[in-house]
């Protein structure tokens, strides 16, 4: 049993090339998920697992962004975090959701663990708005 704290766990990640917030990300993920297992691990029933995580940039979704961290922002994020936004059963009802909220202009970071020995990563962006000359 690996009796690391979650800060080594998360500067392991790092060492091996992934962002902070990103590394960040696996880690809770897999916390969840050993929570979610142990809570289980009884039941005969085997329900959809929830494994594919989508996290939203603050700074894109908070009323006082970009002022969170000179005026206190009530949830104690920083303009740059991302934010657990949403948790999904299935990986193409993450990515509809990712492109759905993209469209609106949030910044998006799907995490999937549903093969929880290599997670899969991706960002999502908002299309540049080009403005007329």
């Amino acid at each position: 049993m690996d009796n690391k704290t979650w800060e080594e766990r998360v500067r392991a990640l790092e060492e091996e090339g992934l962002t902070r917030s990103d590394a960040q990300a696996v880690v809770d993920a897999e916390d969840q998920r050993k929570t979610d297992d142990t809570k289980k691990a009884g039941s005969k029933n085997r329900p959809d697992k929830l494994d594919v995580y989508v996290y939203a940039l603050h700074g894109d979704t908070c009323g006082i962004a970009p002022h969170c961290e000179s005026l206190g922002c009530a949830s104690g994020f920083k303009s740059s975090d991302y934010v657990l936004s949403a948790r999904f059963a299935y990986l193409q009802e993450a990515i509809d959701y990712c492109q759905q909220i993209t469209g609106r202009g949030v910044h998006v970071r799907m995490v999937s663990k549903i093969v929880s020995s290599a997670p899969f990563i991706r960002k999502y962006a908002p299309a540049a708005k080009v403005c007329a000359a």
